[in-house]
């Protein structure tokens, strides 16, 4: 194992780590906030619908 194996390794473990503490303290939050956390999923993908709908109406101009 050379040097840049090595440090790659080292690296990968640490971000590896950290990402996995980020998921628990986000899943901890969400357990906290309980139907709050559905309630904000369920917002975003309204919003997004929304957008989605605004985009093609307005590249779909109503026919008179």
């Amino acid at each position: 194992m050379n040097i840049f194996e090595a440090a790659k390794n080292f690296s990968d473990k640490c971000f590896d780590g950290m990402k996995k503490g980020r998921e628990k303290r986000v899943m901890k939050q969400a357990q906290k906030a309980g139907k709050e956390a559905e309630k904000l999923r369920e917002e975003r993908k309204l919003k997004q619908k929304k957008d989605s709908l605004e985009r093609l109406s307005s590249k779909y101009p109503e026919a008179k």
